[in-house]
């Protein structure tokens, strides 16, 4: 999993885990940090007029099909949970492709540069948030709006939402 999530960053098409597209990892962040994107799409990227035929036909057909659903990283259930979970601790699992990331491999134009803040660091993520996202509790903890504080006071003003607050500070800051 690591090894694909990494694909982008090693082939030096993005600098940091949250620009590569197409991986799981990007999907992982972008939920972490509450960011809700449409389904991007492999026809759209200036790789894909490079390709064969039979590869773009193959995207063509790839590209009619949903994304599929990110298995939960459960460390404790993994033997006793009905679902297929990832037997891994996500904030582990983030600081672990994070070290991968940074290690110059010889026979690979990208790495992660030495002075990009760590995923945890970049994310502003403690054990807690971490605990609260893979329950899935993090969506409730915002109430009827998700957002930066700014964003949350806006929205504040035009309805009666208060809730969130205290965590859009510490997600966002």
């Amino acid at each position: 999993m690591a090894y694909v999530d990494l694909n982008p960053v090693r082939a030096n098409i993005a600098d940091n885990l949250d620009d590569s597209d197409f991986t799981s990892i990007q999907r992982r962040i972008e939920q972490t940090q509450g960011i809700k994107k449409p389904q991007t799409s492999m026809l759209q990227s200036p790789l894909f007029e490079h390709l064969s035929d039979e590869s773009q036909s193959f995207f063509n057909k790839l590209d009619t099909l949903p994304n599929a659903p990110l298995i939960k990283f459960e460390p404790k259930h993994h033997h006793t949970h009905p679902n297929p979970v990832i037997a891994f601790d996500y904030a582990d699992y983030l600081e672990f492709v994070d070290y991968l990331g940074r290690a110059v491999h010889p026979s690979k134009r990208g790495y992660i540069a030495e002075n990009t803040p760590k995923m945890m660091q970049q994310l502003n993520l403690n054990e807690t948030l971490i605990d609260t996202f893979c329950q899935g509790k993090l969506l409730k903890s915002f109430g009827s709006a998700i957002g930066n504080p700014i964003d949350l006071n806006q929205h504040r003003e035009s309805s009666r939402a208060h809730k969130g607050q205290g965590l859009a500070k510490r997600l966002f800051a």
